[in-house]
């Protein structure tokens, strides 16, 4: 176990942290020194699991085998041939920098609240751990689902034909790529482990979108007040709101990654505005395709507060030059101009080229998106009321968000009064994205219809956290600042620690509400279920079907990594509730096979489908097999029973 351990330890390094670190080291030039400790760590990460995911899809195109001895063969020479493009390119010039010229501010900050830093992300990760620590068996349905995948590409050699707009690549091949160096089972923490490293890496990409969102519109005390704050709202205060453990120990792996790959995007975005650097918009238009091919809500979602972005800019750039178009033009376009160099349209270009003739995103065809836009076609798609939005991301969160949106508002509207100056677009850049990602988030999650969102309204309303999380910390920073200014100390501090005081009983009891007691016999019960897949696996053949009961037997997604025969199989009984759909009739087989076996409806169902094997929670819908003359109880334990079906004959 030590020996797995370490390998673990060290294909994670291969795999999410050597081959970004190289890549950004040698596309940045000598500016590669100026970056924070938290920004490599979120560099190498992001960048890694992108070039990653690039590379095995490219391995797959070529019909390159995916085997351990090939993944780390590819990433080795990626990263080596990266390493001597950074030394040959820094022993070319080695010019010096001015700390005013450097390329990341953040840097400077860091050092001075490291400790301070430091302990928030601990504390964010022991209640982390307290929360997932059942994790460790795994046993929640879209992990199983998600982790069939990923040993598809592990045992089979080549990526998987999904055949459905449901799943999206870059979900799965990190597992993959991880479990073949290190040899972990894919029953065991490794999936969690690599979804928590994920949350905690969007914990800093947070912290770096509110300290460079908030420097433009104020100065760099407020800024750094703010990183913290939202560094502690999100990563201690509410550790467990969606999306983050509670994705975590659900192995909600898209909305996760998704919700890392979004900030980073926006940090990315923003960088290379404050610095004029053409270098990091290609970084940023690489961070999107990472986004696209991993995700098709997050991508979605960004796309909508992209949209929202340029329509609140333009408004704001054509009211700040008063309509003065001649002179917007020339103070914009040298902004314009790091997005469309040369080397940024062949970067364009050639990831486009790549979806095109290597790898298309599989939700990227008409039906998947009309599906997704147009009007809700369905009751949980036609938005949630505010009461539920609150519930959803935290009252104290929600409520001091939105006096920082409104407090943004109200220092945009001050902003065109002052004289146009080297700031005016940062500035105008930086509102704008603030308040586009927080409100055209609200308005997909509360009123679909009006941007022609058909998705569940639960699941968009998850994404809005974040920016809550950088408006409330800005609120926090840009007041008390004020306050701390202008009056008597003590009744800042006493107003201060009654502020942040109640936002740490709200996020609190947002952890108290949902962290589950530590009940064993839970995970008793799902290791009895893998029991009794190994002892059906050994016993079933080819010709013969299994059906298996979602609605009582913990930890049954999972059966079909034991099989591996097809994501289908084995069938299962779902919750009685989505047989009944008036919009398009449903199979019933697996239900009325359970339900009523010895029925005309039963029996016929059973020749459709051939299967021979019926899998139940030992007291539950078990009488009429236990009754019966067609059926024998072939394994039981305390938990879980199997009986299979003999012909009359």
């Amino acid at each position: 176990m030590i020996f797995l351990l370490i390998k673990f330890h060290i294909a994670t390094a291969i795999a999410l942290f050597i081959p970004g670190y190289f890549f950004v080291k040698a596309l940045l030039k000598q500016h590669s020194k100026q970056f924070s400790i938290m920004e490599w760590l979120l560099l190498s990460f992001g960048f890694s699991l992108i070039v990653t995911d690039f590379l095995i899809i490219l391995m797959d195109f070529l019909s390159i085998k995916i085997t351990a001895l090939s993944i780390l063969g590819s990433l080795s020479i990626f990263s080596f041939t990266f390493y001597l493009l950074s030394k040959s390119k820094r022993s070319k010039g080695k010019e010096e920098v001015s700390v005013e010229n450097t390329l990341s501010s953040f840097k400077g900050f860091e050092r001075k609240k490291f400790a301070l830093i430091l302990g928030i992300i601990i504390l964010g990760c022991i209640i982390r751990v307290f929360y997932i620590s059942d994790g460790i068996i795994p046993q929640t349905t879209d992990l199983g689902h998600h982790t069939y995948w990923s040993k598809t590409i592990s045992q089979n050699g080549e990526l998987p034909d999904y055949g459905m707009p449901d799943f999206i690549i870059g979900e799965h091949i990190i597992f993959a790529v991880i479990q073949l160096l290190s040899g972990f089972s894919y029953i065991s923490a490794l999936s969690v482990s690599i979804l928590f490293l994920v949350n905690v890496l969007s914990l800093l990409a947070i912290a770096l979108c509110a300290y460079y969102l908030t420097l433009q519109f104020s100065t760099k005390k407020i800024a750094s007040n703010s990183a913290i704050f939202a560094l502690l709202v999100a990563g201690t205060f509410y550790a467990t709101s969606s999306p983050q453990a509670k994705f975590i120990a659900g192995g909600v792996i898209g909305n996760l990654i998704g919700n890392l790959f979004i900030p980073f995007a926006i940090y990315l975005f923003l960088l290379a505005i404050k610095n004029k650097d053409s270098r990091v918009a290609t970084l940023f238009y690489i961070s999107l395709a990472g986004l696209g091919f991993t995700h098709h809500l997050s991508t979605f979602v960004f796309l909508y507060v992209f949209v929202g972005f340029f329509v609140i800019f333009l408004s704001l750039l054509a009211l700040t030059y008063r309509f003065n178009f001649s002179k917007l033009l020339k103070d914009f376009s040298p902004y314009l101009q790091i997005f469309l160099t040369k080397w940024n349209l062949a970067t364009l270009f050639l990831i486009i080229g790549f979806m095109i003739f290597v790898h298309m995103p599989s939700y990227l065809n008409k039906t998947a998106i009309d599906t997704a836009v147009g009007a809700p076609s369905k009751s949980t798609r036609v938005g949630l009321p505010f009461g539920a939005i609150i519930l959803s991301v935290g009252a104290w969160k929600f409520f001091y968000g939105l006096l920082g949106a409104f407090t943004l508002i109200i220092i945009s509207f001050k902003n065109f009064a002052k004289e146009i100056s080297s700031r005016t677009i940062p500035f105008l850049v930086s509102t704008s994205f603030t308040l586009s990602w927080f409100f055209i988030i609200l308005l997909m999650s509360a009123k679909p219809e009006l941007l022609k969102v058909d998705i569940i309204s639960s699941r968009i309303v998850s994404y809005i956290t974040f920016p809550l999380t950088i408006l409330s910390a800005f609120f926090v920073g840009f007041t008390f600042q004020q306050l701390f200014r202008k009056s008597s100390p003590m009744i800042a501090q006493i107003i201060f620690f009654l502020v942040m005081g109640t936002g740490m009983i709200s996020g609190f009891a947002d952890i108290s509400d949902s962290v589950r007691k530590n009940d064993t016999s839970k995970e008793r019960a799902v290791i009895q279920t893998y029991k009794a897949s190994e002892y059906l696996n050994g016993i079933a053949n080819e010709s013969e079907n299994v059906l298996k009961d979602h609605i009582y037997l913990e930890g049954d997604t999972w059966m079909k990594l034991f099989f591996m025969k097809d994501y289908t199989y084995p069938l299962s009984r779902s919750y009685l509730m989505r047989y009944d759909d008036s919009v398009k009739q449903r199979e019933t087989c697996t239900r009325d096979m359970i339900a009523i076996p010895h029925s005309e409806i039963g029996e016929k169902c059973f020749k459709e489908t051939g299967v021979s094997y019926i899998v139940l929670k030992k007291g539950f819908d078990t009488a009429q097999f236990d009754k019966s003359e067609t059926f024998s109880k072939i394994y039981t334990s305390s938990n879980v029973v199997i009986y299979k079906k003999y012909n009359e004959n």
